[in-house]
């Protein structure tokens, strides 16, 4: 967030994935079939599902936790660019659908807003009808990549877990009690995942 780094690992990155894998393989290899049921804990706060905002600081005492966009890694902005491409075909249709003018991938960027909890309505009203749907567009596309990045980082964390513990039943803590976007909560998508 705004450069800072937190205590989180990057659900962006490969070695986070590596990280579950390790951790989940040790714990079988530890207990074998005597765990009964397996919380898998998510990156952040009280193992909940969400970025690093920081709702268990008396827990978990941290520098650099708040609400806000925690996708700053190198690994989160090639991710961006990646699914945005992906979604909208070619750097030409991602220019014509948010009113950039990005002169290659390597130049595609979050929407000016992530600096505050999302677009100024009143600053977005003022614009020019073509401009205004761009903004939103544009400002859609980031929330909605945001979002469902956390559920796939679930999902993966759920599988990895799954392969080392093919019959035990597991669950995932939802929880922060709010779906602010920038908590990364969608609570109905975890579930349909």
């Amino acid at each position: 967030k705004n450069g800072q780094a937190t205590f989180a690992p990057s659900i962006w990155s490969p070695k986070t994935d590596a990280l579950y894998e390790r951790f989940y393989s040790r714990l079988r290899e530890h207990f074998g079939d005597k765990i009964d049921e397996i919380y898998v804990s998510m990156v952040t706060d009280y193992g909940e599902v969400g970025y690093p905002i920081g709702m268990a600081d008396w827990v978990v005492a941290a520098p650099y936790k708040s609400p806000g966009w925690w996708c700053g890694d190198a690994h989160a902005r090639a991710d961006f660019r990646a699914k945005m491409l992906a979604a909208h075909g070619d750097l030409a249709a991602l220019n014509a659908r948010w009113g950039t003018n990005f002169a290659s991938p390597d130049a595609i960027d979050y929407p000016p807003w992530t600096a505050t909890e999302g677009p100024n309505f009143e600053q977005l009203e003022a614009l020019p009808p073509i401009a205004r749907a761009r903004a939103r567009h544009r400002w859609l596309d980031f929330a909605g990549w945001y979002l469902d990045s956390m559920v796939d980082f679930v999902g993966r964390a759920v599988g990895i877990v799954r392969r080392h513990f093919p019959t035990t039943p597991l669950e995932v803590k939802i929880g922060f009690a709010s779906e602010r976007v920038m908590f990364g909560a969608d609570y109905p998508h975890f579930v349909a995942r």
